[in-house]
Formats: structure tokens, sequence, C-alpha cells
């Protein structure tokens, strides 16, 4: 049974609607919040300075973690600004288990489009990675059928219909765009989660920029409210976090 639950965060300015299939218990608000905060900055090391830290490094674990996906732009040399200027990406919980699954837009040879040198990438598709939970993906594009055969340019995600499962649009080069409706699994092997609408009230009108928390059991997530999602799109605004077969959210955090 879908709750609507609905609570106002005093201490951050921000009403939030929540949109879930199970129960959802937000934190109390507390005034003395954000001076607890600025007193544990103070005392953080990751507040100083960058001289006195060790900086992160990169590794490049492409490979590693299963992800072989290459972009065409359709031809084997580039002949206009429109093929030099894709191709799209997203993050998207796809599942809904509380890992961020990879989905990326290729363009391909179109007849008509591509016509300018010798075509490349006839058989080139989109793809989604699944995340496996384990610093690896799975290659499951044909699974779910998001291959698609244009030529991709910007892709977006969100909820158009507010089932709980993220939904996908991409904008092609000389074609028509392309929505993907998620379809739900059966509702007894679904997984369970949460959509949150945020209205600033202090902040601006959507809250971007707020950060959100939730903890789920063993899901430990966090999501930076922003309707931004790669090249030249944008998306649903409303954060949203997949909860795998947790009924319930243990802690929800809005800073």
């Amino acid at each position: 049974m879908l709750i609507i639950a609905a609570m106002t965060l005093l201490a951050v300015g921000l009403k939030v609607t929540g949109q879930n299939p199970a129960r959802t218990t937000p934190p109390p608000a507390s005034k003395a919040g954000h001076s607890a905060a600025a007193a544990n900055s103070a005392s953080n090391p990751a507040r100083q300075t960058a001289a006195s830290v060790a900086l992160p490094t990169f590794e490049d674990v492409t490979e590693k973690s299963g992800i072989n996906f290459r972009h065409s732009f359709g031809e084997q040399k580039l002949s206009s600004i429109m093929e030099a200027t894709g191709s799209g990406c997203a993050w998207i919980d796809y599942n809904n288990d509380g890992l961020l699954d990879l989905y990326v837009v290729s363009g391909r040879y179109v007849d008509g489009v591509t016509k300018f040198s010798k075509p490349d990438g006839v058989e080139a598709t989109n793809h989604l990675y699944r995340n496996n939970g384990d610093g690896t993906f799975t290659d499951v594009t044909e699974q779910a059928g998001v291959g698609g055969k244009g030529f991709g340019m910007g892709v977006t995600v969100g909820d158009y219909d507010n089932d709980g499962y993220m939904d996908i649009f991409i904008v092609t080069l000389g074609g028509k765009g392309i929505l993907l409706h998620a379809r739900p699994p059966a509702a007894g092997v679904r997984n369970h989660w949460l959509t949150i609408k945020l209205v600033g009230t202090k902040s601006n009108r959507d809250g971007f920029g707020a950060r959100l928390e939730a903890v789920a059991g063993d899901l430990h997530q966090y999501i930076e409210a922003s309707a931004e999602n790669g090249y030249l799109s944008q998306g649903d605004p409303r954060p949203h976090f997949g909860l795998g077969q947790h009924t319930e959210v243990d802690k929800l955090l809005i800073h």
C-alpha cells in the first residue's frame, strides 16, 4: 500500500513529501543540530587545509569493473559538430536494490544523418550496466530491453508515472526522442522505494543542493538534490532511494 508521508524540518527549512510503499520514520528536528555540527566540523581533520591531509588518488578500474562500453559517432571521421558533442549518461537504480546502475548512450550509423565518411558503429547501442555491489557491473542491456537503435545524444531518468521505478528518456540526432517505460516486476518480488519531493521554505523553491541521507537496514545512501542529469538533460528533481527488500526507512536526514 502506498503511504504518503509529509514532514517539515524546521532546522534546515525544508518541507518534504515522501512516497513509499513502506512506512518512513523521519528524525526529529533539533534546534541544537547546527551548533553541534559546527563543533564537529571544527575538530574534523577533513575540514582542515589540504596541505595537512593526504589527497586521494585514482586508478583506472574500467576493465576490472566489467564496463566495456565503446562510444560511436556513426562515422570513421567526425564530420559535424553534433557528432562531437554527445553523448549522455545517467546513474539510475533501475531495480531499486539501493545500488546505482549505469546507463550510457551511444551514437551509431544512421542512413542520411551520418553520411560524410565511411560508416562506423552500425550495430552500436546504448548500454545498461547493473551494479553488483562489489565494485563490478553486469551488462543487462538485452535483458532490460534498453539498447535502442537511434543516434543517442542526451539521456535523463525519472519516474514519470509514479509507479516507483525510474524511466528513461533519450534524445536522438536526426530522429524522435525515445521514452523507455520501466515495467515493475510482480508485486510479490519487486523491491521497495522512497521518492521525496523537496519544497524549499528558506532555500530555493525545489530544495536543490540539499543533501539527503537514508538508512534502511544495511543500506546507507546519500543523494544531493539536483535536476541536472548528464549532457544537456534535466530529469526528475525528486531524490529517489531504492530500498531493496527493506520495508521501512530507519533514518532520513536532510542537510
